[in-house]
């Protein structure tokens, strides 16, 4: 069941001191758009941590999204709303076009950023924005919240220092043992809700998927550090790594697979073997790897840089791709059939 409450901070007073009130996202939501040009562009967070009961307030006042173009770093296959279709004269940005946008792309509502993910940061940190909205853990005793099990891009909104910020408080996002953290009073209006996460469960892989995944596996040996990239191919590799010891993972995100790797010993008995942006998968994994001391949530500035990668030893890189032609060369991107 869903339950909202709003915290109404004032600029002066610190976070212990905000007064706490009955209200919903939709009234923070107003009153957050009170404060921005009527054409504002608003940054909205996606991955596990798309904050769905903005999805539910739109849906309720659709007169809520008209005029805003909204943008964010959505993933296929995982966040499923269509921002643009909320409104005849919202628009959206986004580096993907997947099922759930191409309504409003094929409307000419939803523009295609064609953008690499280290790009991506690029875009984030220079576009023009007049706001952001972030879904966050609650504060600790110190007045800061997590970004949870997705720590991928927020970060590039939060230090933007002049850029109004709505949080939606989350009771059910976890902060884990290690990633990025903002203080309370960075956020000028804060919503409260206790919500589900984004929820992706395994998918059914047919047993070709078996075997490219122990293909991989035996190519991968102790103390490898291995990265995956989105799609069937991770959730195959990560089963067949079981048996495997001593490997750490250095990836844009992990998925439900890594819970059953974690439990048979795979993964190095050391702080940070694990470093990622965000956790894709279930409360299985949402509420496993918040636990774990050797997982590190990081920004797509940290997992993503060239100077990181490059500072890794035995590191494995392991993606998949649509086409292969003759000369080796690898199309990753989309096809025209």
């Amino acid at each position: 069941m869903l339950t909202q409450r709003l915290w109404l901070s004032e600029p002066e007073s610190c976070a212990t001191e905000q007064k706490m009130t009955e209200n919903s996202v939709s009234d923070a939501l107003k009153r957050f758009r009170q404060d921005l040009p009527t054409k504002a562009r608003v940054y909205v967070a996606g991955c596990s941590g798309e904050p769905l009961a903005l999805v539910d307030a739109l849906a309720q006042d659709p007169a809520l999204a008209a005029g805003v173009p909204f943008l964010g770093i959505w993933i296929p296959g995982v966040n499923q709303t269509d921002w643009a279709s909320y409104s005849a004269s919202a628009r959206a940005e986004s580096i993907f076009v997947s099922p759930a946008l191409r309504p409003s792309f094929e409307a000419g509502r939803t523009k295609f950023m064609p953008l690499s993910y280290v790009q991506s940061t690029r875009w984030l940190s220079n576009t023009a924005l007049d706001g952001g909205i972030i879904m966050v853990t609650p504060p600790d005793a110190n007045g800061e919240v997590s970004l949870g099990v997705s720590a991928d891009f927020s970060t590039l909104i939060s230090d933007r220092p002049d850029l109004p910020l709505l949080a939606v408080i989350n009771h059910a996002m976890t902060p884990p043992m290690n990633g990025p953290k903002i203080a309370l009073d960075r956020f000028k209006h804060i919503a409260e809700v206790d919500q589900a996460l984004v929820q992706v469960p395994e998918a059914s892989l047919p047993e070709t998927f078996e075997v490219i995944g122990a293909n991989i596996a035996n190519l991968c040996a102790s103390g490898d550090t291995l990265q995956f990239g989105l799609g069937n191919v991770q959730q195959a590799v990560l089963k067949a790594l079981v048996g495997h010891q001593d490997l750490k993972i250095h990836a844009g995100m992990v998925s439900n697979p890594l819970v059953g790797l974690l439990d048979s010993g795979g993964i190095a008995d050391q702080r940070n073997a694990i470093v990622t942006g965000v956790a894709i998968g279930t409360d299985a994994l949402y509420q496993r790897v918040v636990r774990e001391d050797r997982i590190q949530f990081a920004p797509v500035t940290h997992t993503h840089a060239i100077s990181t990668l490059a500072g890794i030893e035995n590191f494995k890189a392991i993606n998949s791709c649509i086409e292969v032609d003759l000369f080796g060369q690898a199309n990753a991107e989309f096809s025209k059939r």
